[in-house]
């Protein structure tokens, strides 16, 4: 199955972990803030292939699908 992470999805990553990096560059060091990056990526890629799918458990999300692309 082929995964594709979209720009947008990629920048509010980055931007997220940057702006924790920033406010807390006493503890967090460029390499750090690259593997949760990295680590976030993962998870997203685990979801197809750890979760199993199943009924939503809100009604109103029954037409939507997990699409990561």
């Amino acid at each position: 199955m082929k995964h594709v992470i979209r720009k947008r999805c990629a920048q509010k990553i980055t931007t997220f972990y940057r702006n924790v990096s920033k406010k807390y560059k006493h503890t967090y060091s460029q390499e750090l803030m690259e593997k949760y990056v990295h680590d976030a990526y993962d998870s997203m890629f685990q979801i197809e292939r750890t979760l199993l799918r199943r009924k939503p458990t809100i009604s109103q999300w029954a037409g939507y699908h997990i699409k990561i692309s």
